[in-house]
């Protein structure tokens, strides 16, 4: 079913991932759970990392279903320079990091938002989720 392009984008979503085939699906739908148990709007980016399995073609395969979605194909690099290459491509005032499978629960999503909403620039990461507010400030507020 496909999800209405959503207005302007309030959290960049990066899910940095490689040779995901088995694990994608499972981080797409714990991204858009908590998606929507945290009610914002949101662009959801997936930065293929050179997969040599069928990872890319799931991602475009979800991609066509549901607007939030973009892919950013890079070579084989660092899930840092692929979260920092999706940040650049996005004018969301947050952006919100899910490193790994099961990483996206609706609790660490709760408390990373919740902190971006008191103010924090850079939330502690929580349950492997991790984000920071855009851009940066300078005097940055950890929470």
């Amino acid at each position: 079913m496909a999800r209405p392009e959503p207005g302007p984008v309030e959290v960049l979503i990066v899910c940095p991932v490689r040779d995901a085939q088995g694990t994608v699906a499972q981080t797409y739908v714990d991204v858009d759970r908590a998606l929507r148990y945290a009610g914002v709007r949101a662009r959801i980016v997936f930065v293929d990392r050179a997969s040599g399995d069928r990872t890319r073609e799931l991602l475009e395969e979800y991609r066509r279903k549901d607007p939030r979605i973009r892919v950013l194909a890079l070579p084989e690099v660092g899930g840092d320079a692929g979260v920092l290459e999706a940040a650049e491509a996005g004018s969301a005032t947050a952006i919100v990091v899910v490193p790994a499978p099961g990483a996206a629960t609706p609790a660490a999503f709760r408390a990373v938002l919740g902190a971006l909403g008191r103010g924090a620039d850079v939330p502690r990461r929580r349950g492997g989720v991790w984000g920071y507010r855009r851009p940066p400030a300078p005097g940055v507020r950890v929470a």
